[in-house]
């Protein structure tokens, strides 16, 4: 969701509700089960968040084994998380980590926010919930670089296996699943007048899509569950879709509020123990069969750099002892780049309630080719009052979808409570800024047509008819396009033949043994779109490969 970089450094937090949900948490005893002289599980989760509570699912159906489940944040039961509307407030919050990212030198110098959930459920409990799996040529890429086991067909059925799709049965959608997943948020008058006027404009209309086609204008797709007003819907997080309903089984361990200093491994390079710090104190935790990393995109990288695996050269001079050699370890990182205009509402809809409501994913134009993965993801942002801006605003950004720029996550310091540098290298790519011009021109038509064909908007404010040339359009993007929180690759996954994959195709940390990564940094290229439901898909594969044996 988008605040105005031109007036605000960041998004700004709500202090009053930050206040309110610190007094909200509750102090808890250590689990029984950590407080024994030496705590042993068969499977060690460390991050609770989309792909970690899908693994964690998936683990609960072998009889028997013990799990421990490491989050660093609390528990996500407050109603701010819950409310479907609430999402644009919990930022900055207790429930983020609140990460900023090194300065942009090929923008304007500033430093970028990079919010990442720090409680149950991760980012998917302070997000958007925009629901978009990416293309099947995404897939099929990535099995192309040699990930046999992550083409479409193989990822298919754990999509599907993971939605309750609220729209009509389709080969393509699951609906037995424990995600719900709706337009019915998004389908409001605003909405409705966006997608008539873009298909009179000649884009095609899509009923989903994450089916049969990605191309088109839609209604945007949300993980959230309807209920009546004024909570209008229920966000459907990833840990009480897959884990809240487990929270008595024997089998199963929660560790809120604890930091993974590292992960320590015996002499033949098997995992030996998580050592982990509760308020305070420091207790080792024997692994007897597998540790499952999902910390995130900027955390796995240094959960594993703190633990000896990494870059050689950057581990000795922070003190480090190397375990192995992987320069890929925090390389690769790559993010998705709004660009965006606004116009002041011309009117308002008084029942108004959903921040985002239309997508279209397209490679330029109307008419543009339709093939393979598309370049960009529009998004509509009806801002009803959203940091920067004037109150009741109207935005139509551009996400590039395939940026070529990358970036990196390094250690700061060799001590695990220090966060590390994250290094996105935004637009640095001469290539990236030709495509977000090309985008941001896109929406600016997209926008002014809606403009001419509906009475919803006013005028364009931002970037102003004053900036036309591209020089103009490029510098407006360096002070106000703002990163989409879709970073990823940053333990990417690979065959032996590539010195910088991390892990193998079963999310095999290499150079060790029963360690496996887990989360969106094995992504070897960002997907096309929203990356939660690809996060939620990675941990359930994760899964499947650990059940398979």
């Amino acid at each position: 969701m988008l605040y105005n970089r031109r007036v605000l450094d960041r998004w700004p937090v709500d202090t009053a509700l930050n206040t309110r949900l610190r007094q909200a948490v509750k102090p808890k005893p250590l689990p029984p089960a950590l407080a024994v002289p030496a705590p042993a599980f068969d499977y060690i989760v460390i991050g609770a968040g989309s792909a970690g509570c899908a693994v964690v699912a998936s683990l609960l159906t072998k009889p028997s084994v013990t799990i421990l489940l490491v989050e660093a944040g609390q528990e996500n039961e407050v109603p701010e998380i819950q409310g479907y509307t609430q999402a644009m407030n919990l930022r900055g919050t207790i429930y983020d980590w609140n990460n900023q990212s090194q300065p942009q030198t090929c923008m304007d110098g500033q430093l970028m926010p990079y919010d990442a959930g720090k409680v149950d459920g991760g980012s998917s409990s302070i997000n958007g919930m925009i629901w978009v799996r990416g293309n099947p040529a995404d897939y099929d890429g990535w099995a192309a670089l040699g990930n046999p086991g992550w083409d479409y067909n193989s990822v298919l059925p754990v999509f599907k296996r993971q939605e309750q799709w609220a729209g009509p049965a389709s080969p393509y959608r699951g609906q037995q699943g424990p995600i719900y997943v709706t337009t019915g948020l998004t389908t409001n008058p605003v909405s409705a007048d966006f997608m008539s006027a873009i298909t009179q404009m000649g884009y095609e209309a899509n009923s989903d899509y994450n089916g049969a086609t990605q191309y088109g204008v839609a209604f945007s797709q949300v993980n959230a569950k309807p209920v009546p007003p004024p909570v209008y819907g229920i966000r459907q997080d990833s840990f009480n879709a897959f884990v809240a309903g487990s929270a008595t089984s024997p089998q199963l361990t929660f560790a809120n509020q604890t930091m993974v200093t590292k992960i320590t491994f015996d002499s033949q390079r098997n995992v030996s123990q998580v050592i982990l710090s509760i308020d305070g104190q420091i207790i080792p935790v024997t692994c007897l069969r597998e540790t499952i990393l999902c910390a995130g995109a900027l955390r796995s990288p240094q959960v594993l750099m703190l633990s000896g695996i990494g870059d050689a050269r950057a581990l000795k001079q922070l003190g480090i002892p190397v375990l192995v050699d992987s320069p890929g370890v925090g390389q690769n990182l790559q993010d998705q780049l709004i660009s965006f205009v606004v116009h002041p509402l011309a009117k308002q809809d008084p029942n108004h309630f959903s921040p985002m409501c239309n997508n279209i994913f397209t490679n330029g134009a109307p008419g543009a080719p339709q093939t393979g993965a598309p370049d960009y993801e529009v998004q509509t942002f009806y801002m009803k009052n959203n940091p920067g801006f004037p109150p009741n605003q109207f935005a139509v950004g551009s996400i590039a979808l395939h940026p070529l720029s990358r970036g990196s996550i390094t250690l700061s310091s060799a001590n695990y409570t220090d966060p590390p540098l994250i290094q996105p290298n935004l637009l640095c790519n001469p290539q990236d800024v030709q495509t977000s011009l090309k985008g941001l021109k896109m929406v600016r038509e997209i926008a002014n047509y809606f403009e001419a064909n509906s009475d919803w908007l006013s005028p364009e404010t931002m970037p102003g008819p004053n900036v036309t040339t591209d020089q103009q359009l490029i510098a407006y993007m360096d002070e106000s396009s703002v990163p989409d929180f879709h970073y990823v690759g940053t333990c990417k996954m690979g065959p032996n033949s590539d010195s910088m994959a991390v892990v193998d195709s079963k999310l095999r940390v290499r150079g060790v043994n029963n360690l496996r990564v887990a989360d969106g940094s094995i992504m070897p290229k960002v997907i096309s779109g929203n990356t939660n439901a690809c996060s939620n898909m990675i941990g359930g594969r994760c899964g499947d490969f650990i059940l398979q044996g």
